[in-house]
């Protein structure tokens, strides 16, 4: 059997970060829209899974703000990474010699985002996304909506009511798919362009790469 470790997993759940996470939206994805349409027997990694991963692993890389907290993948042999940003693919390449490192466009689930798309905007502006991540002048700006904390249906449900949003990553994917603007941040996030991509788009970009790295044809 494939082994698997996930948002499922038990240590991912002991460490408390529930579901207000886009790790763990990005782990459950994979897992129900990627990986089964997949072919390979190496194990996949999807979270930061320090005293989990296994030789031969896909370790899907999702920490962009820091990289270096992937020293562990020093321990274990023949790894693919898979990145979502250039940058950090680059950084990945420079700390892990001896891996394969990758990159596939960050995706999201289009048709589930889709059904909380507001019929009309109503507000203006926003920031969308975790306060930790949110630019301090955003943070102090009353006249910009915060919108976070709240479970995921009434975070969609929310951000699909305004015209404009800040937000990176996944945030930002999710705030296009419901017809928003996206601001770019200010800082080391200000110049990426977040194209909306859905997980099917990137199945075949992915077991392109696996066969390639494993020989196959």
């Amino acid at each position: 059997m494939q082994q698997i470790i996930s948002h499922l997993s038990p240590e991912y759940i002991a460490l408390g970060i529930g579901h207000n996470n886009g790790a763990y939206y990005y782990s459950k994805e994979l897992l129900e829209n990627i990986i089964p349409h997949i072919k390979t027997e190496r194990p996949w990694i999807l979270i930061n899974a320090e005293n989990q991963c296994m030789d031969n692993a896909i370790v899907i890389i999702h920490n962009n703000a820091h990289p270096e907290r992937y020293e562990w993948l020093e321990g274990y042999k023949n790894l693919i990474l898979v990145c979502s940003q250039i940058k950090t693919l680059l950084r990945m390449i420079q700390d892990h010699p001896k891996c394969h490192s990758v990159y596939l466009p960050l995706s999201i689930d289009t048709d589930y985002v889709k059904q909380f798309k507001a019929k009309r905007k109503t507000r203006e502006v926003a920031y969308f996304g975790r306060m930790a991540k949110c630019p301090q002048k955003i943070m102090v700006d009353p006249s910009i909506d915060k919108i976070y904390g709240e479970d995921r249906e009434a975070l969609l449900t929310t951000v699909s009511r305004y015209k404009k949003v800040y937000a990176i990553g996944r945030c930002a994917l999710e705030a296009q798919c419901l017809g928003c603007k996206v601001l770019p941040h200010k800082g080391e996030w200000e110049n990426v362009k977040w194209e909306l991509k859905d997980n099917k788009d990137v199945i075949s970009m992915l077991q392109k790469i696996i066969n390639e790295i494993d020989g196959k044809e």
